[in-house]
Parts: structure tokens; C-alpha cells; sequence
């Protein structure tokens, strides 16, 4: 597999160069290494990727869908370098989601910066609905999400944090209708 990254790498760089001679120079690599490296690519993708021509190369078709995924590929082993660099240096955002109460009366600005301090790194807080922040925890987008609600999800781990009372204040008599008791039903 790593050898399969080092021939997109030869491949990216001969489309950049423009010709074989330029790579090699470029890579410290025999010109004729450049040539064989293509030829195993065409010959692994069963299909030509390069037209050699006087005064360079041209990209096939499939060629140019090649450059394509090899760049993007490259955009992502250099993402993925990053992060480990990250981790490594403990350069982390940790990522923390609230649904809207308890992102905005329950953990208050300085309650961040001492978690942020007893974890050794940054803390981001986004603020969006329940069912958003449960989506972006199974696509991994956050670390820790806190909701109002309990949603049934078995790739999720449901852990009680706080439990909330809330109480029924008013200026005029409340109702006989209002049973206090089965408001604790909805908490």
C-alpha cells in the first residue's frame, strides 16, 4: 500500500513537472524509474495515463481522473499527517456540543476555560438541536454532545450528567388543572 502512495506521488509530480526528465530531477530518480513507475501504473489500471509528446506529457482521460483521486488522496494523508502531529503534541480541539439550554445557562464561558486547563487543550463549544448533534457524533464530527433528551441509538454511549428540576412560578393563582407532580413526568 505505502509503495502504491510513492507511484501517485511519481504520478502527481510527472503531471506537475510535465515530463518525465523534469520528475527525475526533481525526485533524485533515474529517468528510467520514472518511466517504469508509469508503466506499472498503466499496467495495474490496465490503461494508458500518459501520452508522452515532444515537448511533454499529456494526461488521457484516465489519467486525468487519476491525478484527481491522487490529489485528493494527497489533501488527505497530509490531513491525517496533521492530526497525529496533533495528537502527538497535544494540539487538540476538543469538541463539545450542547443542545440549547444547556449550552447557554448550564455551561457558562469560565466553566470552559477550567475544562479546557484540566485537559491540556482547546475546547470548542457549538450550540444546535439534539437531533443535529447526536448525527454529527456518529459521523464523528464532535467528541462529546450534551442533549436534553435521552435518544435510543445503539453506536452511542448515553451517560446521565445532570439531573434538572424546574419549578412552575407564577403571578396568579395556578390551576387545579396543573398537577405537579405529573410535570416531574416530563423532566
Amino acid at each position: 500500500m505505502v509503495k502504491s502512495f510513492s507511484k501517485l506521488k511519481t504520478f502527481s509530480t510527472v503531471v506537475e513537472e510535465g515530463s518525465f526528465s523534469k520528475t527525475a530531477s526533481k525526485l533524485g530518480i533515474s529517468q528510467p524509474a520514472i518511466t517504469q513507475t508509469i508503466k506499472g501504473i498503466e499496467k495495474r489500471l490496465a490503461c494508458k495515463v500518459v501520452r508522452r509528446k515532444k515537448n511533454g506529457i499529456v494526461l488521457t482521460s484516465q489519467g486525468e481522473d487519476l491525478h484527481r483521486i491522487a490529489l485528493r488522496m494527497e489533501r488527505e494523508v497530509n490531513l491525517a499527517k496533521r492530526s497525529i502531529l496533533n495528537i502527538i503534541n497535544k494540539k487538540l480541539t476538543f469538541k463539545l456540543s450542547a443542545s440549547h439550554i444547556i449550552g447557554t445557562y448550564v455551561i457558562p464561558g469560565n466553566c470552559l476555560n477550567g475544562m479546557s486547563q484540566s485537559i491540556d487543550n482547546d475546547i470548542r463549544l457549538s450550540i444546535d438541536h439534539s437531533d443535529v448533534i447526536v448525527q454529527k457524533l456518529k459521523d464523528g464530527l464532535l467528541d462529546i454532545g450534551l442533549i436534553e433528551s435521552r435518544v435510543e441509538d445503539n453506536d452511542l454511549i448515553y451517560r446521565e450528567w445532570l439531573e434538572d428540576e424546574f419549578i412552575l412560578v407564577s403571578n396568579v393563582p395556578i390551576p387545579e388543572v396543573v398537577n405537579t407532580e405529573d410535570l416531574h413526568s416530563y423532566s
